[in-house]
């Protein structure tokens, strides 16, 4: 989230009048009249601004602190935004579901870690937390979260939750975590 925050894919398939729809993208494309190419055009446009704009959050600018100060830190999130690479992280973006090289690249940042840190990560959907844990067993993770509602399963009594806005309890504990 922040001022300006990056649709889901839910929310781009709202926005392109396809939430409803159960036709495939070849078909939809197919269908000029239903769906205007120049509108198709115009709301990916809207999206790809949305990840590639360099406006920062604070909790962007946190991470991006943190990842700068502290070497081996890591930082795993849901968003798909790059706006904390826009404020000069060093961070090199990994997306589980496309590459298939992932999961090593992943156990080899990760094998030495101490802490890791997960904003808005609602679940471990690849188990990567789970393998990363029993390989690691001092790993500790502190998990932002935005109330006691969301918070994840992954956890453990050795972890740390930190329930609040993340933009403002991530500058918080990362201004802690960098001085």
């Amino acid at each position: 989230g922040g001022e300006k925050p990056v649709w889901g894919m839910d929310e781009l398939k709202e926005k392109l009048g396809w939430a409803d729809s159960d036709e495939s993208f070849a078909q939809i494309f197919k269908d000029p009249d239903k769906y205007p190419p120049q509108e198709i055009l115009a709301k990916v446009a809207e999206f790809n601004h949305q990840l590639f704009d360099n406006t920062t959050t604070p909790a962007h600018t946190a991470i991006a602190r943190l990842v700068a100060k502290k070497i081996g830190a890591l930082v795993f999130t849901e968003n798909v935004d790059l706006k904390h690479e826009a404020e000069g992280s060093r961070l090199g973006v990994v997306h589980t579901g496309t590459d298939p090289e992932t999961f090593q690249k992943i156990k080899l940042r990760t094998s030495k870690a101490k802490i890791l840190v997960t904003a808005g990560l609602s679940h471990d959907d690849r188990a990567i937390i789970q393998h990363l844990k029993s390989q690691n067993p001092d790993l500790k993770i502190v998990a932002f979260v935005l109330s006691k509602d969301s918070i994840p399963k992954y956890l453990d009594e050795n972890d740390t939750i930190v329930i609040g806005d993340v933009q403002e309890t991530l500058p918080r504990v990362a201004s802690m975590l960098v001085s």
